[in-house]
């Protein structure tokens, strides 16, 4: 790989052989990557991350909020605000720092997700003065995206956002950049120390992430002896925590 870094071309112009995703770069276990040995023109390295995407699906995630566009009628007399301060106006801090801010789209049901739950959301993600999305997970797969929480796999802003949510509920969330990509960002889509802006939904959440990979497991899979075991010890641990809730209609169903 030294030589690569090493070589006459800028360093933005290698392209990597596998694609990462977040959730890996900010993992505590690390993750591997390659460099390939084609070197991109400039026109290839910059062009648009969904250019093999028709214009119709992106358009639809097109948000005019990042660019100041909202409809609202404003007088003469009224402070002009950059968008992601006009956004920030309507919402709540969510942390001690007020640096997630959180307005409420769509009322979720039931309880705030517990601690360590496996979610499944679906989100966009804009940088201010963008219309475009950096990020869309409808884009990218049309099932919602999973996450463990409290394992580190995720940017910690897009966390805590996340952690204050119920089912079904979406949520815009400003993230300060110390809880997003920092001081450097993530050029050329992410610039220095920039607000990051969440559209999140909530599509489901798992209470157990044992009980979760159960599911997901093939026949072959459930019947072996120790998942089989793993999963029962992990179902009577909720049960108990039902109970020591006083709730035992939930606590009997498991």
């Amino acid at each position: 790989m030294d030589d690569i870094l090493n070589s006459n071309a800028p360093p933005a112009s290698k392209r990597l052989k596998n694609g990462l995703y977040l959730q890996q770069l900010c993992s505590d276990k690390g993750t591997e990557f390659e460099f390939s040995d084609d070197v991109l023109e400039k026109e290839e390295d910059e062009k648009e991350e969904y250019a093999d995407i028709p214009f119709e699906e992106v358009a639809q995630y097109i948000n005019t909020e990042c660019l100041g566009f909202d409809n609202e009628i404003e007088n003469s007399n009224s402070e002009v605000l950059c968008p992601f301060e006009k956004l920030k106006s309507k919402m709540t801090k969510i942390d001690t720092d007020g640096k997630i801010m959180k307005y409420i789209k769509v009322q979720g049901v039931g309880n705030v997700i517990p601690p360590n739950a496996v979610v499944y959301i679906h989100y966009s993600a804009y940088t201010e003065f963008s219309g475009e999305p950096f990020d869309v997970t409808f884009l990218r797969n049309k099932d919602p995206v999973k996450f463990v929480l409290g394992q580190g796999g995720i940017l910690p802003g897009l966390e805590i956002g996340i952690s204050s949510m119920k089912k079904l509920e979406k949520a815009q969330f400003l993230v300060h950049p110390d809880l997003a990509f920092g001081k450097m960002g993530c050029p050329p889509r992410i610039p220095k120390e920039a607000t990051i802006l969440y559209e999140i939904e909530l599509v489901r959440y798992s209470e157990n992430p044992v009980t979760d990979e159960f599911k997901e497991m093939n026949m072959e899979e459930r019947y072996e002896f120790s998942n089989v075991l793993k999963h029962v010890k992990a179902e009577h641990n909720v049960g108990l925590k039902f109970c020591k809730e006083n709730n035992p209609r939930r606590a009997a169903g498991r």
